[in-house]
């Protein structure tokens, strides 16, 4: 009887220690240790053709600049050793239009994001055309016009 007691508390003990054990490497995981990152590719839309030196930018999606990189010469960017949260990844670069895409870095530890950039219609100066200022007077403006047009045509 005393050998039966002994043996079912040793069976007891060792289902304990396992259990024990198994819970133990279960609280030592920490998923806050985890790296989160956030990266992508730009391209130019009507031929996924790679833009480099486009600014980007990473910002928490409650507001806050985390980190600004300019696209590689593959038009590759990469956010790395982020935490866990709501991203907002925005890019405004002159000669293009805006684009903004969100990361949701609450499940996922990396995301890979695709932008693709349409160019706006700009001038030799990067500044857009179709910008009227009216403190300008019409003749000014008239003639400003002709100006910019022997200049595209390079006539002096």
């Amino acid at each position: 009887m005393w050998r039966v007691r002994v043996l079912s508390a040793s069976a007891i003990l060792a289902l304990a220690i396992t259990s024990a054990h198994a819970q133990r490497d279960r609280d030592t995981y920490n998923p806050g240790n985890q790296s989160f990152e956030v990266s992508g590719q730009v391209n130019l839309a009507g031929g996924n053709v790679p833009v480099r030196d486009i600014p980007v930018r990473l910002e928490r999606f409650s507001g806050g600049l985390v980190d600004q990189i300019n696209t590689d010469t593959r038009g590759r960017f990469r956010f790395p050793n982020l935490q866990r949260g709501y991203y907002k990844v925005v890019i405004n670069a002159p000669g293009y239009g805006p684009a903004q895409q969100e990361a949701d870095l609450t499940v996922l530890f990396k995301t890979y994001l695709l932008f693709t950039l349409t160019a706006t219609d700009t001038n030799v100066n990067g500044l857009a055309t179709d910008v009227l200022d009216v403190r300008v007077p019409a003749a000014a403006r008239d003639a400003f016009a002709r100006g910019r047009e022997a200049h595209a045509k390079k006539n002096q």
